[in-house]
Order: C-alpha cells, then sequence, then structure tokens
C-alpha cells in the first residue's frame, strides 16, 4: 500500500512497484510458513491444529463478529490513512527529517501506535502484503474456511490500507507539503525549491533514499 501511495505522489517509480509488491508478498507467505515450522509442535499438541479458528488467527487477520463490512472498510482506510500522513512527513524534504537509517524505526513505532489505537475491530493489517499472503499460506496448510470467514473478509485488508495510503499520501502532499513549500518561498521573489531544500539539509537523493526505505 505504501509502495502504491508513495508512487500515485511521484515519489517512487511506478515500474519498480511490482517488484516490491511481489518480494513483500513472498516475504509475508515465507514468513507464515516460518513461524507454522517453529511453533508446529506446541500447535500440535492442541490435538486440532487446523480444526481451530483462533489458530488461523495467528497468522493473518480477522475481524470481531460485532462489526460490519463498512465498519471494517473504515478502519483499514483510517489506519493506513494515518500510517500514511506519517510516512510522508518522515521523508518529506522540507522537514527537519531523520537520517533514512532512522526512519525505518520511526515507521515501525507508528504501525505499533496505530494497531494500539486502532487494533480492535479487524487486527490492524494496514497493508495487503501483512494479510494476504499469510492468509495464502494457511489455506495451502489446510485451515478451513480463510477466504470465506468473517463474511469473506479477506478482500478488505486489499483494498483498504490502498485506498487509505493513497488518500493520505495525496492529502499530505496537497495540505502541508505544496503548502509549507509555498509559506517558504512567499515574501521571497529568489527563492527556489532546491534553496529550501538545502536549507533543510536533505537532497533529492537522499528524499529517494528516505522513500525507498519505508516504500
Amino acid at each position: 500500500a505504501v509502495s502504491i501511495a508513495l508512487a500515485a505522489i511521484k515519489k517512487f517509480k511506478w515500474s519498480k512497484v511490482p517488484k516490491y509488491i511481489v518480494a513483500q508478498m513472498l516475504g509475508g507467505f515465507f514468513g507464515a510458513l516460518l513461524v507454522f515450522i517453529v511453533y508446529i509442535d506446541r500447535l500440535m499438541e492442541s490435538g486440532s491444529l487446523l480444526d481451530e479458528e483462533s489458530y488461523s488467527g495467528i497468522f493473518s487477520t480477522y475481524p470481531n463478529g460485532d462489526t460490519s463490512t463498512g465498519g471494517q472498510l473504515l478502519d483499514q482506510v483510517v489506519g493506513t490513512f494515518l500510517l500514511m500522513l506519517i510516512v510522508c512527513a518522515l521523508i518529506d524534504k522540507n522537514n527537519s527529517a531523520p537520517p533514512p537509517g532512522v526512519t525505518p524505526i520511526l515507521v515501525g513505532g507508528a504501525v505499533l501506535s496505530i494497531g494500539l489505537s486502532f487494533g480492535t475491530n479487524c487486527g490492524y493489517a494496514i497493508n495487503p502484503a501483512r494479510d494476504f499472503p499469510p492468509r495464502l499460506a494457511t489455506a495451502i496448510l489446510g485451515y478451513d474456511e480463510v477466504f470465506v470467514r468473517g463474511d469473506y473478509y479477506f478482500w478488505i485488508p486489499i483494498v483498504g490500507p490502498i485506498i487509505g495510503a493513497v488518500l493520505g499520501a495525496v492529502t499530505y502532499t496537497i495540505f502541508i507539503e505544496e503548502t509549507s513549500t509555498k509559506l517558504l518561498c512567499f515574501g521571497s521573489d529568489k527563492a527556489e525549491p532546491t534553496d529550501i531544500v538545502t536549507s533543510n539539509g536533505a537532497s533529492d537523493h537522499e528524499e529517494v533514499e528516505m522513500a525507498k526505505s519505508v516504500a
């Protein structure tokens, strides 16, 4: 979702998006298999490894039964919208951006904060790569109804985060990044965008590198 959103605001090349999506999906899939292998002994002790619905929730997200489809979609849109606002703020060349190596740590903290605040309804997937590949892995492993549970909930952690991320990126670009640039340039006929970048210590190359670190 973040990769698509960054590409939508021209901070990430569209040509690289498919590669990143494939890499993230493979990471989520094999990560789920690794968790299954590591904990297989304890899972097997229950005697109902593939029958217990709660076990499949270890790998991918499922909604609470008292949430509606619309509420679930809104939950994912809002959570990813907030995440994308934070990501854009961290890589904005007009901000006092952190060093590129620190940015992923701060993004991780943002994900944790969003999870603690908005994780009750659906488990805060807020990224298709975090939910769909593990869900596919559990289906292959033999878990029942992973794609039909929650009234076919599986599509919501795919569509919702993409919508939320794009909305967040566009909102930040229009209402914060472009506005702050105009304010910085206001009153100075000689001010150029490159001057602003230099004064804040972030070059175009550094911005691209920061974007790559969170995509």
